[in-house]
């Protein structure tokens, strides 16, 4: 072969390369964060105005609840050692300042300024209309249903959002209060046919559970993880490739995973959690903070261990997982509305999903 036809071989093989790169799907690029608190403020609103309450009501409310920051990623890394947290290029919008309030704050009193002034909230109270075509809740369950009737909660709202999820099976795992009445919030809000509950059991046990949840080809799980039930699912799935396959969406809510981080280590990556989709399977998570506590977190489980780390993308490009990071909601996780956060994350999951094919 000469010079060059070898040149001409390496240069249809990059163009071959570049055309597949191109073709791979994208993740919708929103806030998700943003999203997810958005939903649950709407469902605040809607409740605080049927009991006739006012808006500071509403405000109060939601601020006994929500936390949100634009630059608030990996809050549990910048309240440890916020001067040595090196922010990802680019920085997000108010990163370095908050990172630099932080770093002003005394270690004992940087978890208490953080959820009582530490914080940029005006787009939680405004109208969701105003960030544009890419936030229009109708875009994404229809017309009528916006997020005034998601707000009340209206017949329009529940239709749309369980039409979106004809196919989808909502699976609460784990035990506990907060997951039985999750799913119990489920079933109301989607349908008994689309919500089930399993309290635990070994990565065996899960997968025989799951499957037999499948009884149409074109159902799909949702799974929601609580607690220490994260690492015999994620065994489940990893061990598993046709439920991954069927699953749509993995959200973690107060997941225990710091005690699975040398497994996650080792197993959780692109290749091993690969699905035949050609686009990556969301995992989303969410944790729970107590003003005062002596952890970022609640007794036991910290923020930091609640969340999926996004594991580097081979060279291929081809990446079967995608990390969502919903932020944390002021708890205890014991105490918090389980129907508040099921209409939350059915909203904001099924955006996902819809805007992602």
């Amino acid at each position: 072969m000469s010079p060059v036809d070898a040149l001409l071989w390496v240069a249809a093989a990059a163009l071959a390369g570049a055309a597949v790169w191109l073709t791979l799907p994208r993740p919708v690029a929103l806030d998700w964060e943003l999203y997810f608190k958005l939903a649950m403020a709407s469902a605040l609103r809607g409740e605080v105005e049927a009991a006739g309450g006012s808006v500071e009501d509403w405000v109060s409310r939601c601020r006994a609840r929500l936390w949100y920051h634009p630059g608030g990623r990996e809050l549990g890394l910048k309240l440890r050692d916020p001067a040595g947290y090196s922010p990802p290029v680019p920085a997000l919008p108010g990163e370095r300042a908050l990172l630099e309030a932080l770093a002003r704050s005394a270690p004992e009193r940087r978890a208490g300024w953080l959820l009582s002034e530490g914080f940029s909230d005006e787009r939680l109270y405004g109208d969701p209309s105003e960030l544009g075509e890419a936030y229009d809740l109708e875009r994404v369950l229809g017309p009528g249903a916006g997020w005034e009737a998601l707000a009340g909660g209206t017949a329009a709202f529940i239709e749309a959002l369980r039409r979106r999820n004809a196919h989808n099976i909502w699976v609460v795992v784990g035990g506990g209060g907060l997951a039985a009445g999750l799913a119990e919030a489920l079933a109301e809000l989607l349908g008994a046919a689309h919500s089930a509950h399993i309290s635990g059991g070994d990565p065996e046990v899960l997968a025989r559970a799951l499957d037999g949840l499948l009884e149409a080809g074109a159902d799909r799980l949702v799974l929601i993880v609580l607690g220490g039930a994260a690492g015999a699912l994620l065994r489940c799935l990893h061990a598993e490739p046709r439920l991954r396959d069927r699953t749509r969406m993995v959200l973690g809510v107060g997941a225990a995973l710091g005690p699975e981080r040398s497994w996650l280590a080792e197993h959780f990556d692109h290749e091993q959690m690969d699905t035949e989709i050609s686009r990556a399977l969301p995992y989303a998570h969410l944790g729970f903070v107590l003003p005062g506590a002596a952890v970022f977190g609640e007794p036991g489980l910290p923020l930091v261990d609640t969340a999926f780390h996004a594991p580097p993308v081979p060279p291929s490009g081809r990446a079967a997982i995608e990390i969502l990071a919903l932020g944390p909601l002021i708890g205890p996780s014991a105490d918090f509305p389980p129907s508040l956060l099921a209409r939350s994350l059915a909203v904001t999951a099924t955006a996902r999903l819809v805007l992602n094919g």
